[in-house]
């Protein structure tokens, strides 16, 4: 088996550790490595056999699974999963369980229910998460004393230490 890999020229260190561990197993790839942009609109199109590409996460909540939703869902910027051949990966039982999900209020519920969508993800493979890249943030107390912690984040849900409130809010130093 022989395949490419797209990948943007920041990755190309992550796409080369791919190469090596799924050639350990007998299976060939070529790192094609070109601007994001490039990358976006292969990835959108479909033209693509393998691509590796960062979205941030999924942290925060399950709201992010939207895109993995077929049908339209109304979730801001967040992209949706692209199969090959520019059509978005689609499994019915999926949209059914997300749409219950997101109008349930029992949080043993719905966390059950969010459970059922991540092992449809595991089982059928739109996408794998390789790995979360850590964010640190540092500051002086001295100069601000306002750092704070958004909940939900930003995007929708990443959650982050940094907030531009924080210059609205916080009070500096001299």
């Amino acid at each position: 088996m022989e395949y490419e890999l797209l990948t943007t020229d920041d990755k190309v260190g992550e796409a080369e550790m791919v190469k090596g561990y799924l050639g350990m197993i007998g299976i060939k790839l070529n790192v094609k490595a070109v601007d994001q942009k490039s990358v976006d609109a292969l990835i959108k199109d479909g033209k693509f056999q393998l691509a590796l590409n960062g979205h941030g996460s999924f942290g925060g909540d399950p709201v992010l699974l939207a895109r993995f939703v077929s049908k339209d869902v109304n979730i801001g910027s967040t992209p949706s999963v692209t199969a090959q051949g520019g059509k978005q990966w689609s499994n019915r039982e999926f949209d059914k369980v997300f749409e219950e999900q997101l109008k349930d209020l029992n949080s043993a519920s719905r966390y059950k229910k969010v459970g059922r969508l991540q092992q449809i993800i595991a089982e059928e493979l739109p996408t794998l998460t390789l790995y979360y890249r850590k964010i640190t943030f540092a500051y002086d107390p001295g100069k601000l004393n306002g750092w704070f912690f958004t909940k939900d984040g930003v995007a929708i849900a990443v959650p982050t230490a940094q907030n531009k409130l924080v210059y609205i809010r916080g009070t500096w130093g001299k």
